[in-house]
């Protein structure tokens, strides 16, 4: 008596063949990363260490556009006389627009490798050296996480590239690879590292961009408030091509030149103790 449990065997089919060669299964799972080395991010192909000196070039060049431009209707007044007075009476008169347009130039120029200290000078030439130090920071800090984000997004390979061929920057993205904010907030206070060079080298680390966007912020207060008390001297004593200040007591000057003597010494003092604490960092690696 047949039950539910009984199992019925039918006989081959004769008709059937087995395929010669059978389709195979693919999955697409997408591409494979490559675990990080000493918290650096890896790449899975070779990348062109010239991309870092074709930016160099294209914001060299750009820059000689803009000194052009700035050359030809300083001298030319297409725009009536003394343009530059006028353009500083914009800036300083715009509100929220002024400033969008100071920091959003010192930011967008930070890839292509300028130097973000000097920069300082503008914002507080415009508004003085409390508010100048606030948008720089502002805007260097901007500019620093968009070099993060196109090395880690854009230019992984080819910045890592670069790195690899000067053992110097190799050393120091390693370092950085191993111990993060505080290698990112050390290097921050040196004037000698370039803070463009600093922020692609961390966009190829494991570091995230909130860690270090707070690390770049802390880092930068120092010499940017050198950087920021000059220009705001320079906006009060009339040494510049603007005669747009007004004169201020001769006190007030003094007071200002002191506190930007302190300000450079603290940041010099600072600078060294980064320093050393980056070459501790980088002996206890070997």
């Amino acid at each position: 008596m047949a039950s539910d449990r009984d199992i019925e065997i039918l006989p081959p089919d004769p008709n059937w063949h087995a395929p010669r060669d059978p389709a195979p299964v693919v999955y697409d799972t997408g591409p494979e990363e490559l675990p990080p080395q000493d918290g650096v991010r890896q790449a899975e192909k070779a990348g062109n260490p010239a991309v870092m000196a074709q930016l160099w070039r294209f914001g060299s060049r750009l820059g000689v556009v803009v000194l052009g431009l700035g050359l030809a209707v300083w001298l030319f007044e297409p725009f009536g006389p003394h343009p530059l007075d006028l353009l500083v009476s914009f800036l300083r008169t715009a509100g929220a627009l002024g400033r969008a347009i100071v920091v959003l130039g010192i930011a967008l120029a930070v890839p292509f490798l300028v130097p973000v200290g000097p920069a300082a000078l503008i914002p507080s030439y415009l508004w003085g050296a409390t508010e100048g130090t606030v948008w720089s920071i502002v805007a260097a800090t901007l500019g620093g996480s968009l070099n993060v984000l196109i090395a880690k997004r854009f230019l992984h390979r080819h910045v890592l590239a670069w790195a690899e061929r000067n053992a110097m920057v190799a050393a120091l993205l390693r370092t950085i690879g191993a111990r993060g904010f505080r290698i990112v907030l050390v290097m921050r206070l040196s004037p000698v590292m370039s803070y463009s060079v600093l922020s692609y080298l961390s966009g190829l680390t494991t570091i995230s961009l909130p860690r270090f966007a707070l690390a770049a912020t802390l880092g930068g207060i120092p010499w940017t408030l050198a950087w920021a008390l000059f220009g705001a001297i320079l906006a009060q004593s009339g040494q510049s091509l603007s005669l747009s200040s007004q004169p201020t007591s001769p006190y007030l000057s003094l007071l200002r030149w002191i506190g930007l003597g302190v300000s450079v010494f603290l940041a010099l003092w600072i600078s060294r103790v980064a320093r050393q604490d980056v070459m501790r960092a980088r002996q206890e690696r070997l």
